[in-house]
């Protein structure tokens, strides 16, 4: 998981850092895909992975960051709309080992306003109260929480508090510890975070950014969730091929 502050000029370091892996991971969640100032028109098509399927929201849209969630294909995964007004989020709902995991990736711009903040707390609820257990992942942008304390110095009023508070009544755990996003000349702060209902991340990893990003990459683990590749027989169906027009193209390249 990432920001990538547009994906465009990021892919090919994408692809050589996951060429750098011993194992390729399941799910690659970038935010901010979109650059902020756009004018030129892309397709999803021109960032596949092989072994992957791609799901977005807000991407190559005007005034959205967009969001794009690779999966392996070979996943028993399926996308769920809530059909929340909240700007940029995804949620798929992962089935594997007899157990359910809901998983919401979400993007909240720093410039996020009230209604939009409300928005991402219900929304939040709303993955909650779904059966199964529930990964939340993302850029929140709360860089003045304390986690060392799970803490905001501000009014109750505040997002960052109702946030924090929402954590405390449904018990969910929040793992990075260490900052997530430098800049020169600014504070490094934790603003990537991956939350869960119950103990199952481990080994949290943080690697250098994509190209000229700002924020690390994060890796992290699921225990309990384990998922073994699901082996495909391929069968050819060549009766169903469309041998005349085959012909009939074969033979003007011929003529040519």
């Amino acid at each position: 998981m990432t920001n990538v502050d547009s994906i465009t000029n990021k892919f090919f370091d994408l692809k050589i850092f996951l060429q750098s892996l011993d194992v390729a991971p399941d799910l690659i969640a970038l935010s901010e895909v979109n650059p902020k100032n756009f004018n030129q028109c892309r397709v999803l098509s021109e960032f596949c992975l092989d072994d992957y399927s791609i799901i977005s929201s807000g991407f190559a849209e005007q005034h959205r960051r967009g969001l794009m969630l690779f999966c392996k294909r070979s996943l028993l995964l399926t996308e769920i709309n809530l059909n929340s007004s909240f700007k940029e989020y995804i949620i798929v709902k992962l089935c594997v080992s007899n157990r359910v995991l809901n998983i919401l990736f979400v993007y909240r711009s720093p410039n996020s306003n009230v209604g939009n903040n409300d928005l991402l707390l219900k929304l939040i609820n709303d993955v909650l109260a779904l059966p199964g257990e529930t990964l939340l992942f993302g850029d929140f942008n709360f860089p003045d929480i304390n986690w060392d304390t799970s803490s905001f110095k501000g009014n109750d009023e505040r997002v960052e508090n109702k946030f924090l508070d929402l954590l405390k009544d449904k018990f969910l755990i929040q793992h990075i510890s260490h900052p997530t996003r430098f800049r020169d000349g600014q504070t490094s702060n934790i603003l990537d975070l991956v939350i869960s209902s119950q103990e199952f991340i481990n080994n949290s990893i943080h690697y250098p950014p994509l190209g000229n990003s700002d924020h690390s990459i994060l890796e992290f683990k699921l225990t309990g969730f384990c998922c073994s590749a699901m082996e495909c027989d391929k069968k050819y169906c060549f009766d169903l091929g469309d041998y005349i027009n085959f012909r009939n193209v074969l033979g003007v390249f011929l003529q040519t």
